[in-house]
Parts: C-alpha cells; sequence; structure tokens
C-alpha cells in the first residue's frame, strides 16, 4: 500500500475555478484521490460525513472524462441504499451543470423504467450509481461485457457494508470479479482499521492507496452528562481542539473529579442505616449534598 501525504495534483481550470467560486479550497484527501487514479491505483478513502468523500470519489471520473471525453460507461458507482444512489445522482449533477461538463449521469434500481434499463444497455451513460442487487442483476446480462467494455473505475460508498451479513457477499462478488484494469474506489466514513482493510483490497485488486483523513468541516466537541450537569469529555485548556480528542489528549480533569465524589457519595449513601435518627439515610442524604461540587442531586 502506498501513502498519500505527499500526493496531490494540479485541478484543470474548471474544476479549480469551480471551488473558487464557492470560497472552497480542494480538501487534501480529493487531491490525493486524483494523484492516485494518475497512478492507475485502487483507493480506500475514510473522511468524515460533510467532508467531501463523495466528490472525492467522483472527481477523477469528472477530470477524465473533461480532458478525455469519450462515451460508454466509464464510472459505476454503487450505493447500499437505493435512496443514497437517487440522492447522489442529485448532488452530482449540481458541479456538472455548473461547470458545463459534457458527462451523462444515470441511476438503475429496482424503480428504474423497464425502457430506460434498455436504453442504457444499449447506450449507457458515462456515469452510473446503480446498487449491489441492480448490478448484481446487470452482471448476469448476455451483453453485460459489452457494457462494461470501457468501464474503468468503480467507487463503492459506505464499504463497511461488506461486513453486512445479508448483502456483504453481493459486495465482495463483486470486488472479486472485476476486470483486473478497473480501479476499485472505496468509501466510507466509519471503517477503523483502515490499514488492515486497505491491506485486503490491495491483496485482490493490486496497488492501493489507502487515504485517511479525520480533519472535520465541523468540529465535533464530545461531552458527558454527569446528573444534571454537562463537561466536555477531554481537556481542551492545552489548546487542542476536538480533532485532536482521543489521540493523546486526557480526559477532563474536572469530570473525573466529578465523578469520583458522587461515587463516594453514593457510597455513603447506601451505606447508611435505613430508619430514622442519629446515622440514618436522611442524614446521609444530608452528607451527600456536601460530598463536593460534584453532588448535584439525581
Amino acid at each position: 500500500m502506498n501513502g498519500w501525504a505527499e500526493m496531490a495534483v494540479a485541478l484543470p481550470p474548471v474544476f479549480s475555478e469551480w471551488f473558487a467560486a464557492r470560497g472552497w479550497m480542494p480538501r487534501r484527501h480529493q487531491l490525493a484521490m486524483l494523484a492516485a487514479a494518475d497512478a492507475g491505483e485502487s483507493v480506500l478513502l475514510i473522511a468524515p460525513t460533510g467532508g467531501g468523500k463523495t466528490l472525492a470519489g467522483f472527481l477523477p471520473s469528472l477530470v477524465d472524462l473533461h480532458l478525455q471525453p469519450r462515451e460508454g460507461l466509464h464510472t459505476l458507482y454503487v450505493s447500499p441504499l437505493k435512496a443514497l444512489a437517487t440522492d447522489i445522482a442529485r448532488n452530482l449533477m449540481t458541479p456538472v451543470q455548473e461547470m458545463g461538463l459534457a458527462v451523462r449521469i444515470e441511476t438503475r434500481t429496482g424503480d428504474t423504467p423497464a425502457n430506460r434499463r434498455a436504453r442504457q444497455r444499449a447506450t449507457p451513460p458515462q456515469i452510473l450509481l446503480t446498487t449491489p442487487e441492480s448490478l448484481a442483476v446487470l452482471l448476469s446480462l448476455p451483453d453485460a461485457a459489452q457494457m462494461f467494455a470501457g468501464l474503468t473505475t468503480v467507487v463503492m460508498d459506505e464499504v463497511h457494508f461488506l461486513a453486512d451479513r445479508m448483502r456483504g457477499a453481493v459486495w465482495e462478488e463483486v470486488i472479486l470479479h472485476l476486470p483486473e484494469e478497473v480501479r476499485l474506489v472505496s468509501l466510507s466514513a466509519t471503517v477503523s482499521n483502515a490499514e488492515e482493510f486497505g491491506g485486503w483490497i490491495q491483496t485482490v485488486r493490486g496497488d492501493t492507496t489507502v487515504v485517511v483523513d479525520e480533519q472535520r468541516p465541523v468540529p465535533l466537541w464530545q461531552h458527558m452528562m454527569v446528573g444534571k450537569r454537562l463537561f466536555d469529555l477531554f481537556d481542551y485548556s492545552s489548546g487542542g481542539g476536538p480533532d485532536d480528542a482521543g489521540r493523546g489528549s486526557l480526559v477532563n480533569p474536572e469530570l473525573l473529579r466529578h465523578i469520583t465524589n458522587r461515587r463516594e457519595a453514593d457510597r455513603l449513601l447506601d451505606a447508611a442505616p435505613h430508619g430514622r435518627g442519629r446515622g440514618s439515610r436522611i442524614e446521609a442524604l444530608g452528607s451527600r449534598g456536601r460530598a463536593g461540587d460534584a453532588c448535584a442531586p439525581r
């Protein structure tokens, strides 16, 4: 597997101008995807939701079709959810139309009318978005070899569905039986063992770049509720931010003191005898209220 930290390529002007018009800069993992495509390598991209992961998956295909226009199926996008495939098609059309790219994008699911399915077999779009089940049907057709003859890339979104007991086998079959020259682009926000998973993809698909981008476009601040009080989970006083949490960050010491005091108060309450009078639970309740700033009533 190859690293990606230094992998970056320049975008064609129409793409860089589209980013600039929105006040955006291409994210590092998006440029890394272009570099991997230039090298002819498959890619496993792990990036947070909302970080431009889906656009990163399509960006090399859009650039290639812009620089080298051609008809026929170029890229196949596979989503485990029919609604997601439809949404992605709609969202992908926005930059394609705004940049004036001559790229035809269509979906194919169980809801696709028969006449459109027949047309897609005869004259496939450059980018087709589908589901694993619909893809399995396509692969079984007598003219499948003709339809997929020009295929260069397969984008598998939510690739962690490989672990799904019911549908994972369909995904695995697609990965294993793709022609050797087809690049596999795998996308997920939740795969934790990226290097191990990337190693498996490399074993079955050849050279693979693993791209992990943990930078969130919107910071994720983690909190913990104890009793009626809300605490930061990590100590940010050293200047670290939410993106550093969990990587050597210390748990908030005020939170730890609060939990310790509550445990001690609960221990005293449980140890107090039942009934009235000196040493009763009523007196223990009073002790609990004085057991430090952490003893908010539950």
